[in-house]
């Protein structure tokens, strides 16, 4: 339908159409040049216009719409006509710094006139959204408009989330639920289970290790029963270290979990369709020295293979500190959260801080579990072994397992009431 030309020399990208009285009007981001920053190539592009009475054939092509100096990379437009007027939302880069969202009006869709008091959304003082907002989406939901961007933490390691901000001050409105935990090492299908109802997962890798726990080993079914698998790390010397920053000792532990693996579930149903992927990563990960970034990369594997799309985030690129309950609340803020979802485990540690959570207007559920039984190589079945176990018994029905496990989630009082 278009293609590139003299106008368009180096791509279009991002676009957005909008049929109205009998035209299709085509906005798009027209890669114009590229500049050698050192050693990086920077591209620049702009917001270009076209027009199409029957949505093939295209004119107008020459039109910049937005775009200049000031504004070297503009891109993602998002439009509206309300009263007569066509409203425009798209991100831009100021150079050599990070992206943000502008605004713009045109009676006849070509001719724009910039209104950056009117975007509606800036920068946070503090949170993800402090640094950098993109990729705006408008909705009209009866009187409310809402904006939903991605808002990316960190430009040089790339780690992206969206984040829903409301145009009129709604943030909140729908609190976004937050789960934070401690990356461990293949976990139970409970952890899986937080991951499924979480807006946010946060891995809480900034804290202090503890060895001989969950977070260096896990356990999987044999023939007589549940068996250990421990990656093997350093703590010689290294007594308080965090666990982002604990190291695998030796990296001959994979393939002996792997060897476990295999003898223990040949037999599975679904082994063949997900072994070799999940050795790959244990090969993948194993022969690096980082235990945090082994733990997170499989669970991040299992959670693509029972199709979660939860927004992970590591609690060390964030900027919360503060011990215990005090951590967890500032990384609620960060991230815009009022719903904090916690394991039972955490129950009487909340309970002592609870009045710090209801300051900060947080509400605290617990998850409720109930173990649920599935399909297993042995005949008894046998609870609390890892994720391992039931992806490679159940496969693509895994995740309607782990979720047949889920009640509903307790508040602190139902607790103290069902405790009694």
């Amino acid at each position: 339908m278009i293609e590139r030309s003299d106008n368009d020399p180096y791509g279009m990208a991002s676009p957005f159409v909008l049929y109205d009285n009998g035209t299709w009007h085509l906005w798009y981001a027209s890669y114009r040049r590229w500049e050698l920053r050192g050693d990086e190539p920077w591209p620049h592009y702009e917001i270009r216009y076209a027009r199409s009475t029957d949505g093939v054939n295209w004119a107008c092509r020459n039109r910049r719409c937005i775009g200049s100096e000031d504004q070297e990379a503009v891109a993602r437009p998002y439009i509206l006509k309300e009263d007569g007027v066509f409203k425009m939302w798209y991100c831009y880069r100021i150079k050599y710094g990070n992206y943000t969202i502008g605004y713009a009006e045109s009676v006849n869709a070509e001719d724009w006139e910039l209104m950056p008091d009117k975007v509606g959304i800036e920068l946070s003082d503090s949170g993800p959204d402090s640094l950098m907002m993109a990729y705006p989406c408008v909705l009209i939901t009866g009187e409310r408009s809402i904006c939903y961007t991605t808002v990316i933490i960190s430009a040089r390691k790339g780690y992206a989330w969206p984040l829903p901000i409301s145009l009129f001050n709604a943030r909140g409105k729908t609190p976004m639920k937050t789960i934070i935990m401690q990356p461990t090492y293949l976990p139970w299908i409970g952890y899986f289970s937080l991951i499924h109802q979480a807006d946010y997962f946060v891995f809480l890798d900034n804290v202090q290790f503890e060895k001989q726990s969950w977070q260096q080993r896990n356990r999987i079914l044999g023939q007589n029963g549940l068996e250990w698998i421990t990656v093997p790390v350093l703590i010689k010397g290294r007594f308080g270290q965090l666990i982002r920053d604990v190291e695998i000792s030796s990296n001959e532990f994979y393939t002996k979990h792997i060897k476990q693996i295999q003898q223990n579930y040949r037999c599975a149903r679904y082994y063949d369709d997900y072994a070799a992927e999940l050795f790959d990563r244990f090969a993948e990960y194993g022969k690096k020295p980082s235990l945090c970034n082994l733990n997170i990369a499989l669970i991040e594997w299992f959670s693509r293979k029972l199709c979660l799309n939860t927004q992970f985030i590591r609690a060390s690129d964030l900027n919360a500190g503060g011990r215990r309950s005090e951590r967890l609340i500032n990384i609620l803020k960060e991230l815009g959260s009022s719903l904090y979802i916690s394991p039972m485990g955490s129950v009487e540690y909340i309970r002592q801080d609870y009045p710090i959570f209801k300051s900060s207007n947080i509400t605290v559920l617990f998850e409720n579990y109930v173990h649920p039984e599935y399909r297993q190589v042995y005949n008894e079945f046998t609870p609390f072994a890892s994720i391992v176990d039931l992806l490679l018994n159940e496969g693509p029905d895994s995740l309607s397992v782990i979720v047949s496990g889920q009640k509903d989630n307790l508040t602190l009082k139902e607790i103290s009431i069902w405790v009694k």
